[in-house]
Parts: C-alpha cells; sequence; structure tokens
C-alpha cells in the first residue's frame, strides 16, 4: 500500500512539478501519513502535510478570521431586538 501511494506521490510530482512553490514535504513521510490516517480510519478529513502547507493554511485562515472580525459589528447590528446577545 506505501508504495502505492508514494508511487502515486510521484505521478503527481513529475506531472505537476513545484506549480505553486517549492515544497520542503518528504514524499516517503508524507505517504507514511496518509496510510496512517487511512487505517486509523477516524481524524482530521484535511491534513496539513508539511511545514510549508501549514503556514500557508495558517496566514488564509488567520486572514478570513480578521475579514470576519471586522463585520462583527454590522453582524450582530441586524438581529432582531429582542435576540440576547453574548457579552
Amino acid at each position: 500500500m506505501l508504495r502505492k501511494v508514494f508511487f502515486s506521490l510521484k505521478i503527481i510530482q513529475t506531472q505537476f512539478g513545484n506549480l505553486f512553490s517549492p515544497s520542503v514535504g518528504d514524499p516517503d513521510k508524507i505517504a507514511h501519513q496518509i496510510i496512517r490516517r487511512v487505517d486509523q480510519g477516524e481524524g482530521p478529513i484535511r491534513m496539513a502535510l508539511g511545514s510549508d502547507a501549514y503556514d500557508q493554511i495558517r496566514t488564509a485562515l488567520l486572514d478570513r478570521l480578521a475579514a470576519l472580525e471586522a463585520q462583527k459589528e454590522l453582524a450582530y447590528s441586524t438581529d432582531s431586538d429582542d435576540v440576547v446577545k453574548p457579552l
């Protein structure tokens, strides 16, 4: 199974190369973690595999959170008057 996953990762790498940016990920370690996740049958649906992926996802989520926070007053201002608001 590990060999199939590793082979698939190599095909993707060959086909697309470093399309978006150079990756610091190790295909052997990535394949191992994918197989481990499948074997466990539970855990996150999406995995950040590689520190570069983690950093990019974290930055994007923090940007989205900041955009949401900027709209908090607007969002709460449209509630019905009888809604009890959290402190």
